[in-house]
């Protein structure tokens, strides 16, 4: 492990592990960027397999996100700022915690990352042979983490530290062609338990 990355555990250390500062940074591409600002988060442990989401709205709740990862008749804008990034973590607990980094990615877990980038709307729109769903009609980025070091821990109210430091990116635009990002998301956050999460498409259990 890094220096770099055992300031940030100190850094966290000094912290009340229930007012953790969020995750935030800035993930950009060729042709426009996302903030994050990752400050409320909610996650499940099911069996072996953990998952969190990262929200960029101070005022979702567990409900909200459940609604937005599984149906698209949900508006987005209740857990999704626009112009910024959401974040899905997935991983395989090893007992009550887990910490790895890109080399492991997909092995034991990833980070995702959803990003409404630039200026535009979340507008209903109906797409590919009447498909309708809420979209960004911006620059819409989806993609992973490529290089991080990623740590999860419980905490005394039943939730989770998440804390992370991401350097790469890869993604594309609405599944359209290759395009890395840059840039640097650090921080910590605690996730709130929220047992929804389960049979979503994070969990789908």
């Amino acid at each position: 492990m890094g220096f770099w990355w055992m300031a940030l555990l100190v850094a966290c250390g000094n912290e009340d592990p229930e007012e953790l500062p969020g995750i935030e940074g800035e993930v950009r591409t060729a042709e426009t960027s996302g903030l994050v600002q990752g400050i409320k988060a909610f996650g499940y442990v099911s069996g072996s397999q953990g998952g969190w989401y990262v929200t960029s709205t101070e005022e979702a709740t567990c409900a909200d996100v459940v609604s937005y990862l599984s149906t698209g008749a949900f508006d987005p804008v209740a857990v999704h700022a626009p112009g910024h990034c959401n974040l899905a973590l997935t991983a395989t607990m090893d007992g009550d915690s887990v910490a790895f980094d890109e080399t492991e990615n997909f092995l034991v877990g990833f980070w995702n990352l959803s990003c409404a980038m630039g200026e535009g709307e979340f507008a209903w729109e109906e797409r590919d042979n009447g498909y309708a769903d809420w979209f960004w009609n911006g620059y819409s980025w989806t993609g992973i983490a490529i290089e991080h070091e990623t740590t999860v821990l419980p905490v005394e109210s039943g939730g989770w530290s998440l804390e992370v430091i991401m350097k790469a990116f890869d993604g594309d635009y609405d599944g359209v062609g290759d395009v890395p990002g840059e840039g640097e998301v650090s921080g910590a956050v605690v996730a709130e338990p929220c047992p929804g999460l389960v049979g979503t498409a994070l969990l789908p259990g």
